[in-house]
């Protein structure tokens, strides 16, 4: 059937009209939505920096890490911003909590701990934020929806990290403070630029006119500096570089110098507080002769004494005068000079060496001595009489040292009725128990050269030293040295004993001995050249003869005279008595040996290592100074970053670290200049080490002195071993536990080594690398680090102590995932920086040793992730490493003056530190 369909006008329209509310809904629904997804974007972002800006406010510069001011900075931060054009107000901060990021040792991972007090390796280092607020919707109200609520929370953290420093403590670390040059015998000079040396006497050669060119070899660049000839031994202005390429600075034992303040003035009475070198009076004192003193005998301190004493004719000058030959007169207070000296007896008597003879004797002289006025044939005055001792310039101390020698034996002691100081020969030497020895005899003390004689401690030692008779020489009169003696909680001694027990035939030091009484013998023997000691090697001006160029004080005119030494046995007389000496003979004359006070104490310490940790030893007290400021950086800014501290030399006793990983800042601050054993008793003033022990004495070790490891005292000794800091790095950084040994490092913290060097490796060390439990990432160690063993050096980069030392670095930086694990991931490598240090770096150091110690150091940071690897085949000595390394990271090479480095080298942790992203969102 067909039906008939009719249209429906307007139907539609109703249909329209319902579905348009449900068009408009779902119109209005998404414009609200998306007004609510910006909403809530913007929201995120500003939690996010309100997170990050509370995060980085965090820093170990205030108590409890600066919780408040970073809280206040993230609320801040937050309404900073705007959501949908409408500032975010404080009330939509409705969370701001600091937090601690937590290792978990067990699983080992880092998770945001809230509400929690941080543990002793911890700080407030996370910040979280929530923002919460209500948006007003558009078109769904509508719908009845009013409004919608947008929230959001942002966890920032500052991104952990393990730090290892690692420090170069080795010998070299002192060459800016080194009291001779070279290093070790025989010393031909002095490395300190004070102009205050004696110059009179057997000293009068040696002028004040500083350093001058060689003149058989003038230079014109400033690597000539290093190859001047010094027209003295007893002062050095300029660098010195010597075989091996080591450069040394004058040094600042005395006076301040572009290395840093004098080191005189670190040290301290027992008292801690009063400085040890100084007078204690304004000015310096009048001393009555000590010849006829019987009462009240002078005991003050008196160095400095007056830069004048340079001259013996200075005003107010203390000590005897050297002698002027027979004639001569010198006025008011000129200097004498070198020819107008009697440099015999013949010479003082007659004023020339003719006609002596074996038999030649004068009564008068030898029965009165300097006593007698030969001018006037009188006794002198009381207070012109001979008194035993001369005062030298500056720290130079004392000497009993007159040539020729007083005449007259001696009689008591200072300050004694009757005292007459007589030959300092027989005062101050014994012969050998049964040996018979006279020692008015030359030939005891000097060989036919004229050089002073060993003494070879034994059986047949050449000579004893009548150690009270020193002892007592030194406690009275004018006194050089202290009482007592103490410097960065290292205590020298607490007394000058009175007596040191000797063997009466062999010269070495009883077992019964005392400490103080085995150190005051050492260093006796170390100022005469005895015992243990070669005058040639210890303190400066070793030679054949006292010469300076064309000026000879053995030969200082025509008169023909040599260094001459006759034996006692050989002189006769007519009379009954013979000469006390032959009249003409004429020793090689010291130096700087026979002067006891503060310059050759230091001289002393420092051959012994037993410098302090805190005293201003160059370039090492630089470089703790620097990095002082570099772990407050660390404190102040990395709140995650834990640290460990790590010495490096040739010495066993950095086989492990000085401060294990952690946040000790304190412990590790106060580690760089305090005696190891010390470290937790600080508060405790007379807490103090002593830097040497007793030991069983020999003929090789006659004072029975051993020294208390050169690791207990932080300061520079030994030889250059930076794989076995590497390799205590490499412990540090794990987790591996062995015994009692348990490393604190955090897998999924960044892994960072910074090693400071001032020079060239020359020893290698034992050391297995060893796996604990199942083994992984982290579980490895190495084990027995020890036995360091001299290698040498070489200006190649492949010698052996480099290669070792890179294979370590290669070694930390390996993969996680490696046979042999190291602490590196394909997200996060593990880097190794290097940091050139000191004298051997600086620009005007023509040193073969400087090239070879940049290719080493170009090496470890390629090596070590840090450096990008040059183009081509580089790991040879043919690429310019220096240039390399300039380019690529100027600012890790520390030069200039004492505060340039400290600057510098604080700069470069700093810049190191702050490399890559510190502060990270985490949620």
């Amino acid at each position: 059937m067909i039906r008939n369909q009719q249209s429906r006008c307007g139907a539609i329209l109703p249909i329209v009209t319902v579905c348009l509310v449900g068009l408009m809904g779902l119109v209005a629904l998404s414009i609200d939505i998306g007004m609510m997804v910006v909403a809530r974007s913007q929201c995120q972002n500003a939690a996010d920096i309100a997170a990050l800006a509370g995060a980085r406010t965090l820093d170990g510069k205030n108590v409890n890490n600066n919780v408040s001011a970073a809280t206040t900075m993230a609320v801040q931060a937050a309404q900073n911003n705007s959501i949908l054009t409408a500032a975010i107000t404080a009330a939509q901060v409705t969370t701001v909590q600091a937090g601690i990021y937590r290792y978990d040792t067990t699983a080992q991972r880092f998770q945001a701990v809230f509400g929690q007090t941080p543990s002793a390796n911890e700080a407030y280092g996370v910040m979280q934020v929530t923002l919460t607020t209500q948006q007003p919707t558009v078109f769904a109200k509508v719908l009845g929806i009013q409004s919608v609520n947008v929230a959001a929370t942002a966890t920032a953290t500052h991104r952990p990290r393990d730090v290892a420093i690692v420090l170069d403590y080795s010998g070299s670390m002192a060459y800016c403070s080194q009291f001779n040059y070279p290093g070790w015998g025989p010393i031909t000079g002095s490395l300190n630029p004070d102009p205050n040396f004696p110059r009179f006497g057997p000293w009068s050669i040696f002028g004040g006119a500083g350093m001058v060119l060689d003149p058989n070899n003038p230079g014109t660049t400033p690597s000539d500096l290093y190859n001047y000839a010094p027209p003295t031994p007893m002062q050095r202005v300029f660098s010195f570089v010597d075989w091996d390429g080591q450069a040394y600075a004058p040094n600042n034992l005395t006076i301040d110098t572009r290395n840093g303040p004098a080191i005189v003035n670190n040290f301290l009475l027992s008292d801690n507080a009063t400085n040890a070198f100084t007078s204690s009076n304004a000015t310096f004192p009048t001393f009555t002769n000590v010849n006829v003193s019987t009462s009240g005998n002078p005991t003050t301190i008196v160095t400095p004494a007056p830069a004048t004493f340079v001259n013996q004719n200075a005003t107010g000058f203390v000590g005897d005068k050297f002698p002027l030959r027979s004639g001569i007169t010198v006025s008011g207070t000129t200097a004498p000079t070198p020819d107008q000296y009697a440099h015999t007896v013949q010479e003082y008597l007659t004023g020339s060496n003719a006609g002596v003879t074996n038999t030649t004797r004068n009564s008068v002289f030898e029965q009165n001595g300097y006593d007698w006025d030969f001018s006037t044939n009188a006794l002198k005055a009381a207070s012109q009489k001979f008194q035993g001792f001369t005062i030298g310039p500056s720290y130079y101390g004392k000497t009993f040292y007159m040539w020729p020698p007083d005449p007259r034996a001696p009689v008591g002691n200072i300050g004694d009725s009757g005292y007459v100081a007589g030959d300092w020969r027989q005062r101050f030497f014994m012969p050998r128990s049964g040996s018979g020895q006279d020692m008015r005899d030359n030939f005891v003390f000097w060989g036919t050269n004229g050089r002073w004689n060993a003494q070879n401690p034994g059986s047949t030692a050449n000579y004893l030293v009548n150690y009270p008779a020193v002892l007592a020489w030194l406690k009275h009169g004018p006194q050089t040295l202290p009482a007592s003696l103490r410097a960065g909680r290292v205590d020298y001694y607490d007394a000058i004993p009175d007596t040191i027990p000797v063997d009466a035939t062999t010269g070495i030091i009883l077992s019964s001995a005392t400490q103080e009484q085995c150190f005051w013998k050492e260093y006796i023997d170390y100022i005469f050249g005895a015992g243990r000691y070669i005058d040639a090697n210890v303190l400066n001006g070793a030679n054949t003869a006292n010469a300076n160029g064309s000026l000879n004080y053995n030969n200082p005119s025509t008169s023909g005279l040599t260094p001459k030494i006759t034996s006692h046995a050989t002189l006769t007389s007519a009379g009954p008595t013979p000469p006390y000496m032959r009249y003409d003979d004429n020793p090689v004359h010291p130096r700087m040996q026979f002067w006891f006070g503060p310059q050759s104490m230091l001289s002393f310490l420092q051959w012994r290592v037993y410098f302090p940790g805190n005293c201003y030893e160059a370039p090492s007290w630089q470089l703790k100074v620097g990095i002082r400021a570099a772990v407050d950086d660390i404190k102040n800014n990395h709140p995650n970053d834990l640290s460990s501290l790590i010495f490096f030399s040739s010495s066993v006793g950095y086989n492990t670290s000085r401060v294990g990983m952690g946040k000790n800042f304190t412990l590790m601050q106060n580690a760089l200049f305090y005696p190891f054993p010390l470290l937790n008793n600080l508060s405790t003033s007379s807490a103090t080490v002593r830097p040497y022990l007793t030991t069983f004495p020999y003929w090789g070790n006659p004072s029975g002195i051993n020294d208390n490891t050169d690791t207990i005292v932080p300061n520079s000794g030994s030889e250059t071993c930076p794989q076995m800091g590497f390799m205590v790095a490499y412990n540090e950084l794990g987790i591996a536990a062995t015994g009692s040994t348990t490393f604190t490092g955090r897998r999924g913290a960044a892994k960072i080594v910074i090693f400071e060097t001032d020079g060239v490796p020359n020893w290698t060390c034992s050391g297995t690398l060893t796996t604990t439990g199942s083994g992984g990432p982290g579980k490895s160690y190495y084990a027995s680090i020890g036995a360091p063993a001299w290698v040498g050096t070489s200006p190649l980069l492949h010698s052996t102590p480099k290669d070792y030392a890179r294979t370590v670095v290669k070694q930390i930086v390996a993969q996680e995932t490696a046979a042999q694990p190291g602490y590196s991931t394909p997200r996060q490598p593990a880097r190794v920086h290097a940091i050139a240090f000191g004298e051997l770096f600086e620009a005007s150091t023509p040193s073969t040793m400087k090239p070879a110690a940049l290719r080493f150091l170009t090496a470890l940071q390629i090596d070590g992730n840090t450096t990008p690897t040059p183009p081509g085949s580089w790991d040879n000595d043919n690429l310019d490493y220096q240039t390399y390394y300039v380019n690529a990271e100027p600012y890790k090479i520390i030069t200039g003056t004492a505060q340039q480095r400290i600057a510098n080298l604080s700069t470069a942790f700093q810049r190191i530190m702050q490399g890559g992203v510190q502060v990270a969102l985490i949620q």
